[in-house]
């Protein structure tokens, strides 16, 4: 069956985050989000989280709902500093700032397939080390609806966005 997580305003604790995965299984530094799970997220950051293989943030084989909040300083020595989308799932953020995290193949967004809707969301001061897409590197379907990517950084090939999938930019 499917499991449903929902988090709310982390204010009073201050964030999520400070996770550490490594290995076979080094994914989702702070958050893993399995097939057939469902993660809501409102107002709360998630940061400093490491993960050796994908999504030093977030990895999300599921679904992620993000309303408010921020994803920063999480880092990666794979793909996705900040969010991993995984082929199959979905990620949907609205309202969500994802800023200064690091990834040798992509420091903000990194798509491998899923579906992934971005409204209002800023991309801004993300690095990738040789790989494209510092910003979002996207191999899936991507939407964006009225985001700011900017002053993001990488060592080849598209540092704001890097795109291999179908993707739709209006504002």
């Amino acid at each position: 069956g499917r499991t449903d997580l929902t988090i709310r305003d982390s204010a009073d604790c201050g964030f999520i985050g400070g996770g550490y995965t490594e290995g076979d299984e080094g994914n989702g530094g702070s958050i893993r989000i399995n097939k057939d799970a469902r993660c809501t997220i409102y107002g709360t950051e998630i940061r400093r989280g490491y993960a050796e293989r994908a999504g030093g943030g977030i990895y999300v084989a599921g679904t992620l709902n993000m309303q408010g909040g921020e994803l920063m300083l999480n880092t990666t020595g794979g793909q996705g500093g900040g969010i991993y989308c995984e082929a199959g799932g979905t990620v949907d953020l609205t309202d969500t700032l994802i800023d200064r995290n690091t990834g040798s193949d992509c420091g903000g967004i990194y798509n491998a397939g899923g579906t992934v809707a971005l409204h209002h969301v800023t991309i801004k001061n993300n690095e990738a080390g040789s790989q494209g897409g510092a910003g979002l590197n996207n191999k899936g379907n991507a939407v964006l609806t009225d985001c700011t990517i900017s002053v993001n950084s990488c060592g080849d090939h598209g540092a704001g966005i890097y795109n291999e999938g179908p993707l739709t930019v209006t504002s």
